[in-house]
């Protein structure tokens, strides 16, 4: 299923497609996906830019985490100061 681009215009559908692509390590192309959702054009904060700020922290955040947890098997440790 690489590579499937979605046209529709679904909410679900954006969902799933931002989730596969933090799976894969996309994170920039999870939160395109994410602000295609259509309510969040309708959002007075996100069009403004702190609450899609927020979101793309939460991205990172998120994608970092997958990254650990799905590469744990090749690492001993982490640490972070």
């Amino acid at each position: 299923m690489k590579g499937i681009q979605f046209k529709s215009q679904n909410s679900r559908d954006f969902i799933v497609s931002a989730a596969r692509n933090l799976h894969n390590s996309k994170w920039q192309q999870a939160f395109k996906d994410i602000c295609s959702i259509k309510i969040f054009s309708k959002l007075r904060g996100f069009v403004n830019g702190h609450l899609k700020e927020a979101l793309l922290i939460k991205v990172k955040e998120v994608a970092m985490k997958i990254f650990i947890i799905e590469s744990q098997a090749q690492h001993e440790s982490f640490s972070i100061n």
